[in-house]
């Protein structure tokens, strides 16, 4: 018979995330499965117009994850393609998920975006950043 071990995960946002006048925000999804970390990063759209939204190549990513100044992920990027995406209002466009072994601590994460928003009169470009604090217990 095998026991269910419940784990509870926290994330704890590091500061608020960026946002800009069309109300693009970049975040992180954080899960945590079996002993199994899984990381997501996330467009988020929360203006009151739609928006194409242009994602350069793979900027849209996790860059980073460290426990106790150890690096335990580090990326580079690689390619996506540009193909232009429609956001409305609430809507979520995930990056590739990142996925790794965790043990309980503390993790920090770091992602970053590189996005052209277009509207129907200008376009933008955006350089999103954001990192948080992701607790793994046991």
């Amino acid at each position: 018979m095998r026991i269910l071990m419940i784990v509870l995960l926290f994330v704890i946002t590091a500061c608020a995330p960026p946002t800009n006048q069309e109300g693009i925000t970049l975040e992180i999804d954080a899960t945590y499965t079996s002993g199994t970390l899984y990381l997501v990063p996330m467009i988020v759209h929360e203006g009151n117009e739609a928006v194409s939204v242009s994602l350069y190549d793979a900027e849209l990513r996790i860059v980073e994850v460290t426990r106790e100044d150890a690096t335990v992920y580090d990326s580079s990027p690689g390619s996506t393609g540009d193909e232009p995406v429609i956001l409305e209002q609430g809507e979520v466009y995930e990056g590739s998920p990142v996925r790794f072994t965790a043990e309980a601590g503390e993790y920090e994460v770091r992602a970053v975006a590189e996005i052209t928003v277009t509207d129907d009169e200008l376009a933008e470009d955006l350089s999103l950043s954001t990192e948080v604090t992701v607790q793994v217990q046991g």
